[in-house]
Order: C-alpha cells, then sequence, then structure tokens
C-alpha cells in the first residue's frame, strides 16, 4: 500500500476509533463515578483551557449582551383566563388559567401571540409540574420545557425560519491541553437552527464538490475542509444551518455538569461563526436544573491576560439574571415572551452570509480548523506526527 496513504488511513482510524458519547452519556446517571469526559470538573477544566472557552455561573453584569425588556401579561390574557379558569378541570392546566386569572396583566398589546398559544403553554405547565425530576417524570419535564422553546422558536406558523431539533449530535470544539482520546461529538438535547438560504446552500454544494474531486485526484477518500463550515457531524449542503439557541437540561437533581454540556455546544456555535467568518454577536442558550430555566449568554473575548487591544479569541459563556420558574404559571408565560424576544434577534441569521466568500480554509487558518475531527486540527497533527514517528 502507498506509504502515504496508510498513514492517511491510520490518522482516520485514530480519529475514528475515538467515541465520546463520553461528553453527555456516561453522565446520564447519577451513580457514574468512572468516566472520562469534558463535562468532569477536572476533564471539562482542562478541555476548556486548550479550547479557549471559559465558563461563568455566577451573574456578573457584561454590556455583551442583548437587553430585552422585562416582559409582561398582555391584557387580552385577562378574559380568557378567567373563564377557562371556571370550567377546566384538567389537573394542572385548570390550576394555570386560575393562577394567571389572579395576576395582573400589565401589558396592553399582545406582542408576541401569547393569546393564540396559550392552550399549549397550558399543557406544557401542566407537564412541568407533573413531573418529578428522576425516571419518566424527568422525561414529562423535558416534554414540557420542549413545548415551551417550540413554541417560542418554530411551532408557530408565523415562526417558520427556525427549526427545533432533539437529541441531535453535534461537533465539538478542539483542545491543546485535553489529553484523552475522544470523538469529538455532543448530544444536544434541543437545539434551534436557522437554514441556510438555498442560494447560499448552493454554494457551499459547489465548494464541497470542487474540495471532494480535489481529494480523488490526490487519491484521499475523504475531505475535511468544508466541515469546518458545519455544526453538524455531517457535510451536507442540504442541512446546512447555524445553531441560533440552545438548551440543556438536568437528568437528575443537582446534576453540576449540565451548565458544561451547555458551554460545550455555545462554543460549537460560536466556532462554526468564526469559520464562516461572520461578525462576532452574542448567542443565547439555557440549563433547566429541576424547574426552573435560567439564560446564558456566549460571546468572543480577548482572555484578559494581555491588553484590551488583544485579539477576540476566548469564547465566554455566561449566566445572566434572567431565571424562569416553571411551577408558576405567569413564568411560563413570561419564558415563552422572552424566547420569542430571542427568535425576533435571531430569526434573520442566515441574512448574515450575504457577504460570505466561500473559499476553503488555508492549513494554517485556526478559525477554519476547530473541530476535534478535523485532521488540520492541533490533536490530529499530533496523531499524524506519532504516525509518522512510528515509521
Amino acid at each position: 500500500m502507498d506509504p502515504d496513504r496508510s498513514r492517511e488511513n491510520a490518522v482516520h482510524d485514530n480519529i475514528a476509533a475515538i467515541n465520546p458519547q463520553a461528553l453527555v452519556e456516561q453522565l446520564s446517571s447519577p451513580n457514574t463515578t468512572e468516566h472520562t469526559s469534558p463535562t468532569d470538573p477536572d476533564d471539562f477544566k482542562a478541555w476548556a483551557r486548550g479550547a479557549g472557552v471559559h465558563l461563568r455561573t455566577t451573574y456578573i453584569m457584561q454590556p455583551n449582551g442583548e437587553e430585552f425588556d422585562p416582559p409582561g401579561l398582555p391584557k387580552d390574557l385577562e378574559a380568557i383566563s378567567i373563564e377557562r379558569s371556571k370550567r377546566l378541570q384538567i389537573r394542572w392546566v385548570g390550576n394555570f388559567y386560575q393562577d394567571l386569572s389572579l395576576r395582573e396583566m400589565t401589558s396592553a398589546e399582545d406582542k408576541y401571540g401569547v393569546c393564540g398559544i396559550i392552550d399549549l403553554l397550558a399543557v406544557a405547565f401542566a407537564r412541568i409540574r407533573s413531573a418529578s425530576t428522576r425516571g419518566s417524570g424527568a422525561v414529562a419535564l423535558r416534554r414540557g420545557v420542549d413545548d415551551i422553546i417550540e413554541c417560542a422558536f418554530s411551532f408557530r406558523l408565523d415562526r417558520t425560519s427556525c427549526k427545533t431539533l432533539l437529541q441531535q449530535k453535534i461537533a465539538v470544539r478542539d483542545s491543546k491541553t485535553f489529553p484523552t482520546a475522544w470523538e469529538g461529538s455532543a448530544l444536544v438535547d434541543i437545539l434551534i437552527t436557522i437554514p441556510f438560504h438555498s442560494k447560499d446552500a448552493r454554494k457551499l454544494d459547489e465548494l464541497y464538490i470542487a474540495e471532494q474531486d480535489s481529494a480523488w485526484e490526490k487519491g484521499i477518500d475523504y475531505t475535511w475542509a468544508t466541515r469546518c463550515y458545519y455544526w453538524s457531524l455531517d457535510s451536507d449542503p442540504g442541512i446546512a444551518s447555524l445553531i441560533g439557541f440552545a438548551c440543556e437540561v438536568a437528568r437528575y437533581p443537582d446534576e453540576l455538569n449540565v451548565e458544561r454540556r451547555l458551554a460545550i455546544v455555545l462554543s460549537t456555535a460560536q466556532s462554526q461563526r468564526k469559520a464562516l467568518g461572520l461578525k462576532d454577536r452574542v448567542l443565547h442558550g439555557a440549563v433547566v436544573e429541576d424547574h426552573t430555566l435560567t439564560i446564558y449568554e456566549a460571546y468572543w473575548g480577548p482572555s484578559g491576560k494581555e491588553s484590551k487591544a488583544e485579539a477576540a479569541d476566548h469564547i465566554f459563556v455566561q449566566r445572566t439574571a434572567e431565571s424562569f420558574d416553571l411551577y408558576r404559571a405567569e413564568r411560563v408565560v413570561a419564558c415563552y415572551e422572552y424566547l420569542s424576544k430571542i427568535h425576533h434577534s435571531i430569526k434573520g441569521m442566515a441574512g448574515e452570509l450575504d457577504h460570505m466568500t466561500w473559499v476553503l480554509p488555508k492549513d494554517d487558518d485556526a478559525w477554519g480548523h476547530w473541530r476535534v475531527d478535523d485532521p488540520l486540527s492541533e490533536r490530529a497533527k499530533k496523531l499524524t506526527r506519532d504516525c509518522q514517528d512510528q515509521e
């Protein structure tokens, strides 16, 4: 066999042999004690240091975030709540309307269509209130949270620019200091994506085909460079999209790694944007612990170790002050309104690709080779050197 081909296959086999569902799946039980995963505290610290990711779980006022006005309950909701609270005796759904009927409706305008979606929010509330945080109850909690997020981002007829994906695998940002071999994928509970416009998908399709043809000419049976433009594990122009929002739900009480899981997802979203050459912007995500949903934001910034003029080459994932107790009916409505405002801010995100040059990254372009499974990443380069040394 051709020695160059042997090296390529060796690198490919080394990468393919890694299997870190460790990222999430090994931590699905509170009794898990042995695992090697970036969501374990020590491993996450090692991964994050080499990946340039900083997780801040204590709220600090930041000027980076997009400010949203506090949500209010629309006046039109008052009549609906009073009327339905009198005749609905369904467990927890009746409580939802009864709770709302006792609240002061503060906003005259139903800007985000609360009244049109209120029955679905009532069902989501019922799921959450009837759920425990263990066993099948945890599934009910997830379903309730899914309902609220889908209503805010993609379920309504007037919100078709986003897609909601559940239990989706994503590629993960590479790290220079995380030594454990792993596949480089993570399983995300809830992912909101914005598909590329068809014209941009066609350009990416052309780029992918050109790269593939070039690889075949060199005797290589796989392609890598276009992968930097995807958050997904597959390079398929037909499903090309940007990540606009993500949510991770704790799978058992006091699960401490749920925030780390969100940090991994949002760092992937920001890495994809950087590879595409898009303008820096704050992205949002959420974690759900027990019955409380807390908003986080992710943005690029300097590491802070040098001058303020230092390049923004680190990703910060920051807890915000926005938190919603989903055991309270009015906070379920407020959560839906807040997520609707995030939807409004990201729905045109695909238009940011209009100024893309659509050229492949160079070998020394750090932004273009950010994925663990990219053979031009630091990890894969090391594997290549190891293979060469063994020869």
